[in-house]
């Protein structure tokens, strides 16, 4: 009976259904033609519609059935359909979702919607346009300029891979500082440091120098081979224990540590930022995923997004009934960082300002993901004494400690030490989902407990709590918020008590009082303005016993102008920017100082006039290119020439050095010369890393676009342009820009953690007529140096010609093959005029052929006199 209802009154049934009332019979509506206009454009000329108008004006607007899909396609509405049956809906603008049994299943148009639909449903008002003879409806101009974060894979499987040197000495690095006054004392000391690989792991070497000029007073301080690998570390030689040492023992530690990893890669500084091994370090997990939930009225889009800015995404969701949204496994720490936001658009307008939210949750010291656990194993001696070349070892220590992640912000551990007696250890990390507290409890068990603590409490902007103890000190600190500018620090320890309040009356007028228990209670005003040419920041203070403290810093031009006055003394300093740069950071400047000291009843002051150069440009380490300075200074102490240099601009070598003839508080003349040299031995002997011990945990990639003979390929007609190496290399699917990169001569040195990765090269950087000798391969990256990568680019050769048959007629379609031997074979496909272009040919003989039937000529050969571009006609024989 329902199929034949359906069949006889299909439009009334299903409205029915839909509890929409029949139409009248003189507002029933007529099947018309009707265009769609969307923001002033005609977006579909003409569109059968269910509608009625009386030659002036629409008759039952509201009610006027539009065909579903078209509709949607012109308000460039998306549809996906969802595992419930319902609908979900996206523009630029606009996500919802919507129930298709709610839309009018029409006999002649389809699936229907009406224009009160649209506007309830979509947000979108229209209106019958009777001139043009449309619907016309009224959309928001806003495009959606977020994008969905997913992270590239990096594909390994199936390339060429580049090794890395088994052994090397990749960086030496010697320091010399001496100095000495002008009764003739003269102090010289030193350090001297070796970084290298041995068979996949690094070896660092440190010798103290005490005294440079007697060889016997030398000490090697550091020795230590490095081994990672992906859920296993080896660490052999010097190195900090994995427990806290007692109060009793002394000496440092030399073993050998195991490290095992279950389920988690260690964290790992994405610009190779290293420095010396810590096993602690080698124990903390990169990444720990986590849940995040929470609850927003039903049709709230949700997304969470990667930084406040919200114009990246992991992932969004639609509310429905239940109100509650829930992302699962996102990853805190590593690449995308602790940094989450939860991002609320009411009813899934997009266009709306979102209800912001911090998502973030800290990846605590320690803190290992559920299911994921580690093992450490270690063992050695202690060198109680240092009074020769090795120093003396003495007692054996060693111990094994377990770590698991037990839950979703909770970590347990345990272990053995000994160290000098046996001693339990203890580990106990804990970070509740829907408490905003962290617990950190590491405990060690021998004669007696010693338990160190950090415990804090976050709610909201409002209150923050934090708690550390250990077995010397005990520190506790509250920060109270009570109102929007006012701030109030308490906070205690062993030796004092202190509370702190701050209130910013405007962001650039502040109020504050300091009071602490071994020091008077302080009050004072500071005040900031900042203006083109013109700031000002300004902070004065006076305590209960009369004693002024005040700092200045005033910008007017090129003037510069800083005081500060406190207990021990008046500093003043008057600089003038000769070149206007920087606001004289760098240039030529006019220095004035006048600074007094008052120490013991001893009241000494010093005025200094100078002048001072620092070069715009900075080497890899920060420091000026060139640096100097050259005054007279004179005070009570005496007067004398002031002088000094910096320079970076001597290969491998940095000198400071710096002669006072007085000072402040000594009438005595000194001076004072720092010299470090660092060698970098993977790019021919050239400049080194003076942070070279950065390699000890971390290794690099050395990038080198190279051409093989430039004067033979001059000679052959081709014009080598400059390879520039920024443009040229990507390294797992990221452009260098994102990596931190020093230039080294025509080298480029990418500081890398170990593992393998992938590099490619953009064609966008490719020398015109030049081709390289490889465009991707997977690189070995090991601690302890740079594995070098040379792109070679060699000379491609393009041939051009036009094929044509017997007859003199072109032939289009055909397949154009050039076949060498130990080469690719080289292809093209004539056009409809039977024109062919072979790209990227090296040097070589090749078989031509026409789809695999014999040419005329059959062959060509490619070498150094070939021009880099020929013409030759081929013929199909």
């Amino acid at each position: 009976m329902a199929i034949i209802l359906t069949f006889i009154f299909p439009v009334n049934l299903v409205n029915a259904e839909n509890n929409i009332q029949p139409l009248k019979e003189e507002n029933q509506l007529d099947n018309i033609p009707m265009g769609v206009i969307a923001n002033g454009r005609n977006v579909i000329s003409s569109i059968s519609v269910k509608a009625k108008e009386d030659g002036t004006k629409a008759i039952n607007y509201d009610n006027w059935l539009l065909p579903l899909e078209p509709i949607l396609q012109a308000l460039k509405f998306t549809k996906q359909d969802l595992p419930d049956g319902k609908w979900q809906l996206r523009s630029s603008y606009l996500l919802v979702q919507v129930d298709p049994h709610k839309f009018i299943n029409d006999p002649e148009l389809g699936l229907a919607i009406t224009p009160k639909q649209i506007e309830e449903l979509l947000g979108i008002k229209s209106k019958f346009n009777l001139i043009e003879y449309a619907v016309e409806f009224e959309l928001k101009n806003f495009d959606d300029n977020s994008e969905q974060y997913i992270e590239t894979p990096v594909i390994l499987d199936g390339l060429p891979v580049i090794k890395s040197p088994r052994l090397n000495i990749a960086n030496i690095e010697q320091k010399i500082n001496l100095s000495g006054t002008g009764k003739g004392n003269l102090n010289s000391q030193g350090d001297l440091s070796v970084v290298g690989t041995i068979y996949k792991s690094s070896y660092y070497l440190k010798i103290n120098q005490p005294d440079l000029t007697d060889s016997t007073s030398w000490k090697i301080s550091e020795g230590q081979i490095f081994k990672p690998e992906t859920y296993t570390d080896y660490i052999i030689g010097s190195q900090p224990t994995f427990w806290r040492n007692s109060e009793n023992v002394t000496g440092d530690y030399w073993g050998v540590t195991t490290i095992f990893r279950d389920g988690f890669s260690p964290f790992l500084d994405k610009f190779g930022n290293g420095g010396s091994v810590n096993p602690q370090q080698r124990l903390q997990a990169a990444q720990i995923k986590y849940t995040i939930s929470g609850r927003a009225e039903p049709g709230t889009l949700v997304r969470l997004v990667i930084s406040e800015r919200g114009d990246r995404f992991i992932a969004e969701k639609l509310i429905d009934n239940t109100g509650i949204y829930r992302f699962e496994n996102i990853p805190y720490g590593g690449q995308l960082g602790n940094n989450y936001y939860i991002f609320k658009y009411p009813k899934g307008q997009l266009t709306a300002t979102p209800i912001k939210e911090r998502a973030n949750i800290d990846v605590l010291p320690g803190e290992l993901e559920v299911g994921t656990s580690s093992l450490i194993v270690s063992g050695g001696l202690r060198r109680l004494s240092n009074n020769d070349l090795w120093g003396n070892f003495g007692d054996v220590t060693g111990g094994i400690a377990y770590k698991k992640g037990i839950a979703e912000g909770f970590t347990l551990g345990l272990g053995v030490i000994y160290d000098q007696q046996w001693k339990a250890s203890g580990d106990f990390i804990f970070q509740p989902k829907k408490i905003p507290l962290r617990v950190i409890l590491s405990a060690l068990y021998g004669d007696k407990l010693d338990l160190n603590s950090n415990v804090s409490l976050k709610l909201g902007n409002i209150f923050d709590f934090n708690y550390n103890s250990d077995r010397t000190n005990q520190r506790y600190q509250i920060l109270l918020r009570p109102l929007r500018g006012v701030n109030i620090d308490a906070n205690s320890d062993n030796l004092s008590s202190r509370i702190k309040l701050n209130w910013y009356i405007t962001p650039e007028l502040e109020l504050f009082n300091n009071n602490e228990s071994v020091k008077p209670s302080e009050f004072g005003v500071s005040w900031r303005f900042n203006k083109r040419n013109f700031s000002t920041s300004i902070r004065l203070s006076r305590d209960v016993e009369n004693q002024w403290r005040y700092n200045l810093n005033q910008t007017i031009g090129k003037l510069q102008l800083t005081q500060n006055l406190d207990d021990l003394g008046w500093n003043n300093e008057v600089l003038y920017d000769l070149t206007g740069n920087d606001n004289g950071q760098t240039g030529h400047a006019i220095l004035l100082k006048y600074n007094t000291r008052e120490i013991n009843k001893n009241n000494d002051n010093f005025a200094q006039l100078s002048w001072r150069y620092r070069s715009k440009n900075k080497d890899r380490d920060g420091a000026y290119k060139l640096e100097a300075e050259l005054g007279y200074g004179t005070g009570s102490q005496g007067g004398g020439i002031i002088a000094s240099i910096g320079t970076t601009i001597i290969p491998k070598l940095l000198l400071r050095a710096r002669y006072e003839g007085a000072s402040l508080t000594n009438a005595d003349s000194s001076f004072r010369i720092e010299i470090t040299s660092s060698v970098n031995t993977i790019n021919g002997f050239s400049s080194g890393d003076r942070k070279g011990d950065a390699l000890r945990q971390n290794g690099g990639i050395l990038l080198k676009g190279a051409y093989p003979n430039i004067a033979q390929l001059k000679n052959s007609g081709f014009e080598p342009s400059e390879i520039n190496s920024k443009d040229l290399f990507i390294i797992n699917n990221q452009p260098l820009k994102s990596y931190q990169v020093d230039q080294a001569g025509d080298s480029l040195l990418v500081k890398l953690p170990p593992g393998k990765y992938r590099i490619d090269l953009d064609p966008a950087g490719y020398p015109t007529d030049f081709q390289p000798s490889f465009e991707t391969a997977a690189i070995e990256v090991i601690p302890g140096t740079y594995t070098p990568v040379i792109a070679e680019f060699i000379p491609s050769y393009t041939v051009s010609g036009v094929v044509k048959d017997n007859q003199g007629n072109p032939v289009g379609g055909a397949k154009i093959e050039a076949i060498t031997t130990g080469k690719p074979p080289v292809s093209s496909i004539t056009n409809e005029g039977g024109v062919y272009y072979l790209e990227r040919l090296q040097r070589g003989n090749y078989k031509l052929s026409i789809s695999g039937e014999k040419s005329a000529p059959d062959h060509i050969i490619v070498d150094e006199k070939s021009p880099a571009f020929k013409e030759l006609n081929l013929i199909l024989k």
